[in-house]
């Protein structure tokens, strides 16, 4: 459903790295938090994202997302769509159940 392409990382992971994450379409990753804070311009498709109690927003292509540090949140392709961006990624990733239908994601 979703396959990342590594650009830059660095050993450190209270630094950051740089990936192409692709989702393919209706994929979306599970909600996860990053320890530094993310990054994402999208760059093909559309899609949506979404922070833990925050409603669901479109985004598609030029758009940038910030995710703050630790903030739950959850990013994929929109129905119908694939969605490619470029994620910057600082410190830790932590991986949290994915809720299971729309109306659980908030």
């Amino acid at each position: 459903p979703a396959a990342q392409q590594i650009l830059h990382r660095v050993r450190d992971p209270q630094k950051f790295a740089v990936g192409l994450v692709r989702f393919e379409r209706d994929a979306r990753n599970e909600w996860h938090t990053h320890s530094g804070g993310q990054v994402l311009q999208v760059v093909e498709g559309r899609g949506y994202a979404q922070s833990r109690g925050g409603p669901i927003h479109p985004i598609k292509v030029g758009d940038i997302v910030v995710i703050d540090p630790d903030e739950g949140h959850w990013h994929g392709a929109a129905e119908g769509s694939g969605l490619v961006h470029i994620a910057i990624t600082i410190g830790e990733i932590s991986w949290v159940p994915q809720a299971s239908s729309t109306s659980d994601q908030s």
